[in-house]
């Protein structure tokens, strides 16, 4: 039967190479500042600095045991799950028994010095283990698992019958894993806080792009004016072609505009708001693809018969689009008027309150 024992060369080795801390010098070590909330929560930095101190804080000989269980459950897993297994049998009791020697190196870690070269029943014993590690619930189970880790060995665990040594290789796989976080609490704890920091910086990362998306389209929501004009009745002085804006025709052009006048004297397009409305602002977008100098100039005009007009905008040099401002007025008609012999034909017009 293999139990741990420490080499004095590895040790030294380990111990020479290992940090000191402020106290091997008879230094007070200064402890970071306790910090929480909501940042703590988010970060875990003050839970990682305890936990990796911790782990700094364990004997050279102790991380020596807790490195030789890591290698030693490592060499049990290729043998587990290997590409080109060894036979059956002599695969899982190689394995098995690879990971027992695991418990113990853990087991021996984690017990008072004087116990890391003791037998498996007494570091058994003198560490708890049937209370801290993961074993079968069912009492028969426990029994067979803790007793092939305290008194038993490869032979006794190639004599298994095939599905008894599958299943106490599977559980002492198990118990290995749950043991090397015991034999190493300050390394397995700032795994834990790494993974769980992970989790919620990109869940918090996740629901602030969230939450800055819904600020963006609520505040274009906001403040987007309500189009006035929108489904409200148009006509224009003439119809050089009938368009379609969905579908980017207008005749035989591929354009978005809305509608084409003929060259008229003057060419317009009149909007009916069926009641009387107050509104302080006229939105128009050229046309974009050519010949956007025959919108020009523009006049913004507003009637209560569409017989009499008075102008409230007026627009002089060539624009791609323009918002015309000016004090809130109300009517029932808005006329937007090239002031000259020319053709008329716009993309956008749009009249907010």
């Amino acid at each position: 039967m293999t139990t741990p024992s420490t080499g004095s060369n590895y040790s030294e080795s380990v111990v020479d190479a290992a940090p000191r801390s402020p106290m091997d010098n008879g230094e007070t070590a200064a402890r970071p500042r306790e910090r929480g909330g909501a940042w703590e929560w988010l970060t875990r930095r003050q839970a990682l600095a305890n936990a990796r101190r911790a782990a700094l804080d364990r004997s050279p000989e102790k991380r020596v045991l807790s490195e030789r269980a890591r290698e030693t459950a490592l060499v049990a897993e290729r043998l587990f799950d290997a590409v080109e297994p060894v036979s059956t049998a002599t695969g899982q009791a190689l394995a098995a028994e690879l990971y027992r020697q695991s418990v113990l190196w853990s087991l021996a870690a984690r017990a008072p010095e004087e116990l890391h070269e003791a037998a498996p029943e007494a570091l058994w014993a003198a560490t708890g283990a049937s209370d801290l590690l993961a074993l079968p619930p069912e009492p028969d189970e426990h029994r067979r698992v803790e007793q092939a880790i305290t008194a038993g060995d490869f032979r006794s665990l190639a004599l298994l019958p095939e599905n008894d040594r599958q299943r106490v290789a599977g559980q002492l796989r198990t118990l290995a894993e749950s043991a090397l976080e015991l034999g190493s609490p300050g390394d397995g704890a700032v795994r834990r806080l790494l993974f769980q920091r992970f989790v919620r910086m990109l869940a918090f990362l996740l629901l602030l792009s969230g939450v800055t998306a819904l600020a963006v389209v609520a505040a274009a929501y906001i403040g987007q004016k309500p189009n006035l004009a929108a489904g409200k009745p148009w006509k224009a002085s003439s119809t050089f072609a009938e368009c379609a804006p969905e579908t980017k025709s207008c005749g035989s052009l591929h354009t978005r505009i809305f509608f084409h006048t003929r060259e008229d004297n003057p060419p317009w397009i009149e909007f009916d708001l069926v009641t009387p409305t107050q509104f302080s602002e006229v939105y128009v977008r050229n046309r974009t693809d050519s010949v956007p100098d025959r919108a020009v100039p523009l006049v913004v005009e507003v009637s209560d018969d569409a017989q009499t007009w008075r102008p409230v905008a007026r627009r002089d040099d060539t624009f791609t689009s323009w918002t015309a401002s000016f004090s809130p007025v109300t009517a029932r008609y808005v006329r937007l008027r090239v002031d000259r012999r020319s053709y008329l034909h716009l993309e956008i017009v749009e009249i907010h309150a």
